[in-house]
């Protein structure tokens, strides 16, 4: 997403020459007034998980996909708009709220939530726990689903 490629279409036209991936999910939300994609657990995303997911089944000769545990993070777009394709924040790239209230801790401060405070870093690590678990399930759900 930081590239501004639509995440399935993306997915469609790598998927063949797919061997190894990290599974993700993201959102896009606002660090003060610059958008920014944030990493969130599998499932709780604006990604179309369910449809990437069935397309590596269908067309890539992966065997094993690993979970990417890319919660909570946020990062800047690598790329100026449009050079993916994506020109509006609509579908996958729809500004959300953050996942969590910018008063604790801004977006782009999530990876240094002990800078902020022990409430910031308490808060943070309790959801990545929480993330890696919802993460799991989701991804087992989809593999239940396409591959049994």
């Amino acid at each position: 997403m930081m590239a501004w490629e639509e995440p399935v279409e993306a997915v469609d036209k790598l998927a063949p020459y797919t061997y190894t991936t990290h599974f993700k999910d993201h959102i896009v939300v606002l660090h003060d007034d610059e958008p920014v994609v944030c990493g969130v657990p599998i499932g709780d995303g604006s990604i179309d998980i369910d449809k990437c997911f069935r397309l590596l089944v269908e067309k890539a000769p992966i065997t094993r996909i690993n979970i990417e545990t890319c919660f909570p993070y946020c990062a800047r777009f690598a790329r100026e708009k449009g050079t993916g394709g994506v020109t509006e924040f609509t579908g996958a790239f729809e500004i959300k709220e953050p996942p969590f209230d910018p008063n604790l801790i801004k977006p782009m401060e999530y990876y240094y939530p002990l800078n902020i405070s022990q409430e910031a870093l308490d808060v943070l690590m309790n959801a990545q726990v929480e993330g890696v678990k919802r993460s799991v399930k989701a991804l087992k759900a989809l593999r239940d689903k396409y591959c049994r």
